[in-house]
């Protein structure tokens, strides 16, 4: 006799089991540096589901237990697979991917959905034979807690620095990066022996059995990976007592690794002055800001015996200095753009000056105004240097709420910018603080920054391009600039020139194809007087001067009809009542409402002893 199968009857079957419940975090109960581990069970096959314990302890407690020697010639080179212990941790550095969970893990026992990305690497870490201590930030924090995501960013910098090493991982393994990578650590000790890069190259071709060329093509993909595109790493690598390099299952240790990158990209000939390989541009920043980072605190770095061609200046190391050489990264939350760097940036000695404050409750608006406040009253320059960053977002979506939208005024750091060199990076006058910090307001319920100054000049028409403009006959001729950090000079002919001089004027700037004519148009304002301004000016647009900055900037007038909002009564009253605080006749002065375009560059305005902005009658302009 056959039964008939009812679908149904299992179903209820299935269900009526009961069901593991998911993994739920603990509170953190222990001292104020108290982090969670990842004890991650071995496992024989890479496949093998990943099994792994959670425990609850402290970075300084396990720091005590790591080594503080600098790392040997050997373990440099060549790190070997981790030692079982039961003290110190791995901190794990590796691309989040797509933020939603999908790919399940057993913590403790429950199940639990990670990344799929965080998943390929907790395959690759774990030992076949013991156990494997790693902190990994979206298993190690309560993603859920705004508060404890708050107190573990803010101590980041600690975390990895208490690390035993960190391991960058870099995904999955293909012949071409394993034959690199395997070359990299067979020939590491004649790699950081050698005396010339011709002398690197030559070690990884001779270990590789592989083609110059191929070598370059294969340092080239490794470092187009997302990895390095995303913002905490720059973090996560500099901090790093240990930092180990992983794809797929190769290791090789960070010095070693980025002499052999650097030297095969220095093959790559890149066509065009000021332009670079980005991928190269990218690992080099870290390194040398990496060794700017140690020096500062004392500690060895090691060093290369040939030349790198790198910068270890310490002035990179400020808040808006990482912002900007970091802008357009990648990063989940957008206000990570600003929170990844600010553990690194030194810390202004102007009395009064702290770091900036870490929190998740504002918005990426929010955190971007507060920025720009921090960075007026705390970069110890007391500049308006960062509006040079700021502009009208072209991708800025009007329909976001007023909260959340970015005002114009405040640089997108999501975003890289459309200039490659800022025109406040060439000239060399110096704000005075006091001028500055007398002068302007912020008023973040309103999305506003309300400075002082004056209206210098109206654009009445805007060139196509800068072909438009044709210079005097002889003036065409070749740039070469040195770049040096925060001071750049111009070599004309083997004539060191300042800005001022050959070059103080926009037909002399567009005749010598000067890169502040990248992305730039030509205005002619009223009274013929010629500026650079940015590609979003339009006729109408007011060049302005705010007391106290260095450079000109275009403002748009917002006048009274369909941009007006509700708030604008309130916000004038309150805006003219704070500069009565502040000793300024705020009763005296009128008040207009603006977009902000961005920085310019006008003829006869650039040197500070032609202007004679304190002369004009001034006015608070309301940027929105």
């Amino acid at each position: 006799m056959h039964h008939k199968f009812e679908l149904s009857s299992l179903i209820r079957t299935l269900f009526a089991f009961p069901r593991i419940p998911s993994y739920t975090y603990k509170p953190l109960y222990g001292p104020p540096d108290a982090i969670r581990l990842v004890i991650l069970q071995p496992a024989p096959f890479i496949t093998s589901p990943i099994n792994c314990r959670i425990i609850e302890t402290s970075w300084g407690a396990e720091s005590l237990s790591k080594s503080k020697s600098i790392p040997t010639l050997k373990t440099t080179t060549t790190p070997p697979a981790s030692q079982p212990s039961n003290k110190g941790y791995a901190a794990l550095s590796y691309t989040w991917g797509t933020s939603s969970p999908s790919t399940p893990i057993s913590i403790d026992g429950r199940p639990f959905n990670i990344t799929p990305n965080l998943h390929t690497a907790l395959q690759h870490l774990r030992s076949p034979r013991t156990e494997t201590r790693l902190w990994a930030d979206s298993l190690c924090i309560d993603q859920s807690s705004t508060s404890e995501r708050n107190l573990h960013v803010t101590h980041m910098r600690e975390i990895y620095s208490a690390a035993r090493e960190t391991l960058i991982f870099l995904g999955q393994g293909t012949p071409g990066s394993d034959a690199l990578l395997h070359a990299i650590r067979d020939a590491g000790l004649e790699i950081v022996g050698a005396t010339t890069r011709n002398a690197v190259v030559r070690c990884l071709v001779n270990a590789s059995g592989m083609r110059k060329h191929e070598l370059v093509h294969e340092a080239e993909r490794i470092l187009w990976r997302g990895y390095w595109k995303r913002i905490w790493i720059v973090q996560e690598i500099i901090v790093s007592e240990n930092p180990i390099v992983q794809c797929g299952g190769v290791k090789v240790g960070w010095e070693v690794f980025c002499q052999a990158l650097i030297a095969l990209l220095m093959e790559v000939n890149v066509f065009g002055g000021g332009h670079g390989n980005l991928a190269k541009e990218r690992l080099e920043a870290v390194y040398w800001e990496r060794r700017a980072w140690r020096r500062k605190r004392g500690l060895r770095n090691g060093k290369a015996r040939w030349d790198m061609r790198g910068e270890e200046e310490e002035g990179r190391m400020g808040l808006l200095d990482l912002l900007v050489s970091k802008r357009g990264a990648e990063a989940t939350d957008s206000r990570d753009m600003v929170f990844a760097v600010s553990g690194l940036a030194t810390i202004p000695k102007s009395p009064g000056s702290r770091p900036l404050s870490i929190t998740y409750e504002k918005s990426a608006a929010g955190v971007y105004m507060d920025t720009v406040k921090y960075l007026l009253d705390h970069d110890g320059t007391g500049s308006y240097e960062i509006l040079s960053h700021a502009g009208l977002h072209s991708h800025s979506s009007p329909k976001s709420s007023p909260t959340h939208q970015i005002p114009s005024w405040a640089p997108d750091w999501r975003h890289p910018s459309p200039y490659k060199t800022k025109i406040v990076d060439w000239i060399a006058t110096s704000s005075i603080p006091t001028l500055v910090q007398h002068n302007h307001i912020y008023l973040p319920h309103h999305n506003s920054l309300v400075c002082i100054g004056h209206k210098h000049n109206i654009i009445q028409s805007i060139s196509a391009d800068t072909s438009d403009v044709k210079p005097a006959a002889g003036s065409i001729g070749r740039v070469i600039w040195v770049d040096k950090w925060r001071r750049r000079n111009l070599i004309e002919h083997g004539v060191l020139s300042n800005l001022g001089t050959k070059l103080g004027t926009v037909t002399g700037l567009v005749g010598r194809c000067h890169p502040l004519t990248l992305g730039r148009k030509v205005a002619s304002l009223k009274g013929g007087v010629l500026a650079l301004v940015p590609s979003e000016a339009r006729v109408g647009d007011v060049v302005a001067g705010f007391v106290g900055s260095g450079v000109p900037f275009v403002v748009r007038d917002l006048g009274r009809g369909d941009h007006e909002r509700d708030d604008w009564g309130g916000l004038e009253e309150e805006a003219l009542s704070k500069f009565s605080e502040m000793d300024r006749e705020g009763g005296d002065l009128g008040i207009g409402h603006y977009h902000f375009v961005g920085e310019c560059f006008v003829d006869g305005l650039m040197s500070i002893e032609t202007r004679d902005w304190e002369l004009k009658k001034k006015e608070a302009f309301c940027l929105h």
